[in-house]
């Protein structure tokens, strides 16, 4: 019971680590996916709620994740563990019978899941947590009770900081297929050879005033009349990481190709609501502009807004370059701000801006300028995954070595 409790604790307090920290890395996504589910189950007076319960979500199940790790107040834990994992279950349940949205969202965009993937996920992870609600007797105190608390205080602020940064910038680990140096064109190609989509195929036929569905094997005769065709998808073919990349100017022509084969600079700034973006913002794109733009270095703004939207925001900001239309999930995939900045060259990702950190000029070569952010991204990067690791070695090294080492109560 010893080692089975040790698996317990560490098999679900690693998923629900992932699962928090994934979140709180890319609050926008997650704030997303609520709006999503929202819309899906007419409940959209509930948007202005989404950064809280996201706040909540990541919070609630980095607190969780850890405090089982590392042995802290596993009675009070356990019982968060168990609400939250049956309450879940059984949403996922409905959320897989009815699909109102094709991607549950539970690990963000590190793992993708469909909702009856979600739903047994859940279900592997229940019974567990029944066995560690089960056994919370049993499980020792390694520290005192102010340590304890002061240790998941220390866990839930971090995670509330974690977030809170991440919303008002870029996310610190973009899991999204538009990341920093990644080649638009390249990832929309469909190698030669990938399974293609496979259909289903019916036909819908009449006579006197009955309707019957056939296939194509069993058709019948020449007395019945034609209704409809139908199809349905049976086997999903390869769909590339990027498929829906698009951009079209406000007549209707598209310059897709025209804008990812420029062998010079392209500046996309991304806002697909312009009735919801930070117009503060566009003085600053409105100087960038006023400096770079020319024959070697573009200013494209991209919105999926309605013309009418567009037009009343033309006449309010008076912006210094060209509006072009792109679809909605697309522009909020590729960067996590309302308005943000990409640089592109050649078609490939150079760099990327929050609408909080957009500079207000830019100094020296482009991408020599693209290079060293890049370098001072990583070394930030560096230091933040070897603070989460030691974090995670202290953690599986109590719970692991202390606890099975002596330090559990006998069964």
């Amino acid at each position: 019971m010893k080692l089975l409790r040790i698996i317990s604790t560490l098999f679900v307090g690693s998923v629900f680590v992932f699962s928090g920290f994934v979140k709180a890395v890319d609050p926008q996504g997650t704030i997303l996916k609520f709006y999503d589910y929202f819309e899906a189950f007419h409940l959209d007076f509930l948007n202005p709620l989404g950064f809280i319960l996201t706040l909540l979500l990541c919070t609630v199940e980095l607190v969780v994740g850890f405090n089982l790790l590392m042995g802290i107040r596993i009675r009070i834990t356990s019982w968060i563990l168990l609400v939250f994992m049956s309450g879940f279950t059984i949403i996922t349940l409905k959320l897989a019978i009815s699909n109102p949205v094709s991607d549950c969202g539970c690990f963000g965009d590190a793992v993708i899941l469909t909702n009856w993937q979600t739903f047994w996920k859940n279900v592997i992870l229940f019974l567990p947590a029944v066995f560690i609600f089960m056994q919370r007797s049993k499980f020792p105190v390694l520290f005192r009770v102010h340590s304890e608390w002061l240790l998941t205080f220390i866990f839930f602020l971090s995670g509330i900081t974690l977030a809170v940064y991440s919303y008002y910038h870029l996310p610190l680990l973009d899991f999204r297929p538009y990341k920093t140096g990644v080649n638009i064109p390249e990832k929309m190609i469909i190698p030669e050879g990938s399974p293609v989509d496979e259909y289903e195929f019916s036909f819908v036929y009449e006579k006197d005033g009955k309707k019957k569905e056939y296939t194509i094997q069993n058709l019948p005769d020449s007395t019945w009349q034609w209704i409809e065709t139908r199809q349905k998808l049976i086997r999903e073919g390869y769909v590339p990481p990027i498929h829906d990349f698009s951009i079209t100017t406000l007549d209707g022509n598209e310059i897709t190709e025209e804008v990812l084969s420029d062998p010079g600079y392209s500046f996309l700034i991304i806002a697909y609501d312009l009735e919801q973006t930070d117009k503060g913002a566009f003085m600053k794109l409105n100087k960038l502009s006023a400096k770079f733009d020319s024959a070697d270095c573009r200013f494209y703004c991209l919105t999926s807004s309605t013309y009418e939207v567009i037009d009343k925001f033309i006449s309010q900001v008076k912006p210094d370059f060209q509006l072009y239309t792109a679809d909605n999930i697309t522009l909020k995939t590729m960067i996590r701000s309302n308005p943000g900045l990409m640089l592109l060259k050649d078609g490939t990702i150079l760099y990327k801006w929050h609408s909080g950190n957009i500079p207000e000029a830019l100094e020296g070569n482009l991408m020599s300028y693209s290079l060293g952010e890049i370098r001072n991204e990583k070394s930030r990067l560096i230091v933040y995954s070897f603070t989460a690791s030691f974090l995670l070695f202290a953690s599986v090294f109590n719970l692991v070595i202390i606890r099975f080492c002596g330090r559990m109560n006998r069964d």
